[in-house]
């Protein structure tokens, strides 16, 4: 009897697993990534034909839904919820990546120890995304979501978005969860749609507790109050807000791969996933856009452009010798006075005193 105890306890204490210690990856994982301590999913686009050799699975085709993704820290399968809401798998220059179109393709995971267990949970966390949007339309574009089942995941998880408006290049990375709900672009840099850009999110409880690394460069932060974060699900392409409509915000642009820590790395642990990161996927060029957007083409910023240009024919600009604050509206008045409103609500009569008008 004294064995079978000692025997049951030993296979209880290597079954549970601490928080920051080294987990083991599964045989297919790219045995580049040296740092390991604490990670808890690790989603690669190119090892998932390498995954499904494994498994005796057919391979994936190219330009072909994904179906399973295969996660090589935690045997998680990211999954869609039908053929129709999967992205596609595609290749280039040697780098496998999944495409999502922005209308309603998304990977998602069920991060729960079996039907009613509890998910993950993070005083900490660094969360890396290797991703090329195609456009930012607004809407808050999810990349990446983490969040408690029938709650959203701004106020519960994790969300990593591309803000709630519009922006000509790359320049909005919106950075929420417990604790630091409510939207607030991180992105002090801007960059190229359809090409790579890796993405590192640290967060910890406390005044600037929240930061974005883009290329490896350190750009925004926020604070972020007490509270942990909570992990039932992950969705890769798209968000979950809290309401009936399920998973929306969806992303239009490529996903490479995503790596989750149970902790805010070192400054030097950062580095190297980051110089793992730039090994893989800075020598791929611009990558193609979808079918749909074929016919679209780059903006092409003026040269030396103007102070003020009208792209309507039938008026002039000239400058006046005032200086005024926020000016939303001006108006000649019958008498010849130039009436300008102002945000703060004052009105500013301008009237010609030297005759040169």
């Amino acid at each position: 009897m004294r064995r079978l105890l000692i025997s049951v306890g030993l296979a209880w204490l290597l079954s549970w697993t601490p928080v920051g210690t080294v987990r083991a990856v599964e045989p297919w994982a790219d045995a580049a990534l040296k740092v390991r301590e604490g990670l808890e999913i690790w989603l690669d686009a190119s090892v998932q034909q390498a995954a499904r050799a494994a498994i005796g699975a057919e391979p994936l085709e190219i330009d072909a839904p994904t179906g399973v993704a295969y996660d090589a820290a935690r045997k998680y399968g990211f999954t869609h919820v039908a053929v129709s809401k999967s992205p596609t798998f595609h290749t280039q220059d040697d780098v496998a990546y999944f495409r999502f179109r922005g209308i309603d393709q998304h990977l998602e995971a069920d991060l729960r120890s079996g039907e009613e267990g509890p998910g993950l949970e993070f005083d900490e966390i660094s969360v890396f995304v290797v991703a090329a949007p195609f456009h930012n339309d607004g809407g808050f574009q999810g990349m990446l979501a983490l969040h408690t089942l029938g709650e959203a995941d701004y106020r519960t998880g994790l969300n990593i978005d591309l803000g709630p408006s519009s922006t000509p290049r790359f320049s909005a990375v919106n950075v929420e969860g417990a604790g630091s709900s409510g939207g607030k672009n991180l992105r002090t840099g801007r960059g190229d749609f359809s090409k790579f850009h890796r993405l590192c999110v640290t967060s910890r409880v406390g005044k600037g507790g929240v930061v974005l690394y883009v290329n490896g460069k350190r750009e925004g932060q926020r604070e972020r109050a007490a509270g942990t974060l909570k992990a039932d699900r992950m969705i890769l392409g798209g968000r979950y807000t809290g309401d009936d409509r399920g998973v929306r915000c969806f992303f239009a642009g490529d996903i490479a791969e995503v790596l989750v820590y149970d902790r805010v790395l070192s400054d030097d642990q950062r580095k190297q996933v980051d110089a793992y990161l730039a090994a893989k996927y800075d020598s791929v060029d611009r990558l193609p856009l979808p079918a749909e957007l074929a016919g679209s083409r780059w903006l092409v910023a003026v040269q030396s452009p103007p102070p003020v240009q009208m792209h309507v024919p039938g008026f002039t600009v000239r400058e006046l010798p005032v200086e005024l604050p926020n000016i939303n509206n001006v108006l000649y008045r019958e008498d010849g006075v130039l009436v300008a409103l102002a945000y703060d609500g004052n009105i500013y009569l301008l009237r010609d005193t030297d005759g040169d008008d």
